[in-house]
């Protein structure tokens, strides 16, 4: 049995009977780290470069990465990272030389790679520890359901038209504004921690 890349991966989050091969998820390599620069300039990558086109909107998407590491599953999406208009800013005086990110409470202060140089955006904390806190965020500086970029033109067509074009090589898996299971869920733990049990 040989499934396709979109098969194998619905099959194993849907739990529906045993996939043919693990699938293979990945977020790409760091870009500020010596790996990622010795892959840029490796002969391997160049012979897995490649482009796919939407045939709705005629834009290409780059997957050489994704096509290097044989991917089934990889988070992209046609409307990019601009799906939410994000604000970030200087984070409170108790985290110095950080930044917050509105949305979604996390801290984030840019340190130089050792090997490399390069900056990198390292997650410090989440800010958002309870309710009142969050609510203070979103109504300053809006919440999720008024940051939707409207530019956009978010028809099913589009979507369709893009796992279309992907579909020989990978099963796209789009970005979440807030996705719970990343950022939430470090500001409930330090919540939960900071906060006494409470019997119910």
């Amino acid at each position: 049995m040989s499934l396709s890349k979109r098969e194998r991966v619905f099959r194993t989050v849907e739990l529906d009977g045993e996939p043919d091969i693990v699938p293979i998820f990945t977020l790409g390599f760091e870009r500020t780290s010596k790996t990622f620069l010795d892959y840029q300039n490796s002969e391997e990558s160049k012979d897995s470069v490649s482009w796919v086109q939407s045939q709705v909107t005629k834009l290409k998407y780059y997957i050489t990465e994704q096509r290097f590491w044989n991917v089934d599953l990889n988070f992209m999406d046609p409307w990019g990272v601009g799906k939410v208009k994000r604000k970030i800013r200087k984070a409170p005086p108790e985290y110095p030389e950080c930044r917050i990110d509105t949305l979604s409470g996390r801290l984030y202060k840019n340190v130089k790679q050792v090997e490399t140089g390069l900056d990198y955006s390292w997650y410090i904390d989440g800010y958002f520890t309870s309710p009142e806190i969050v609510h203070s965020y979103w109504d300053k500086y809006g919440r999720p359901s008024e940051l939707i970029n409207d530019r956009h033109n978010y028809s099913p067509q589009i979507w369709e038209a893009f796992v279309e074009a992907l579909s020989p090589y990978l099963y796209p898996m789009a970005w979440l504004p807030i996705a719970p299971h990343e950022a939430l869920f470090r500001c409930q733990r330090r919540a939960a921690l900071t906060t006494p049990f409470r019997p119910l």
